[in-house]
């Protein structure tokens, strides 16, 4: 289930037409589902804590790790609200 967060508005994408004559040009990025991503302060908008608080959970485990390409995945972020909602920081 993914939750809805007021802030965020899935990008549209649509498949480019291909060449004549290519069969494999189309565009790699259509083919692969992209990978929703939040920063720093998309993060912190849902998550009431303190940037150092985010950066040091994140380094101690208590909340998810950044991803390598930069930012929180969107998902991850999700999984940990509802696993903990309710609690108080």
């Amino acid at each position: 289930m993914q939750l809805t967060l007021p802030f965020y508005s899935s990008p549209k994408v649509t498949a480019k037409p291909s060449t004549v004559g290519a069969q494999h040009s189309a565009d790699p990025t259509a083919r692969l589902p992209a990978l929703d991503r939040m920063t720093v302060r998309e993060v912190l908008k849902v998550v009431p804590i303190n940037r150092s608080t985010l950066f040091r959970w994140a380094n101690n485990g208590r909340f998810p790790k950044r991803h390598k390409a930069g930012g929180w995945l969107r998902a991850d972020v999700e999984r940990w609200l509802t696993e903990h909602e309710g609690d108080e920081s």
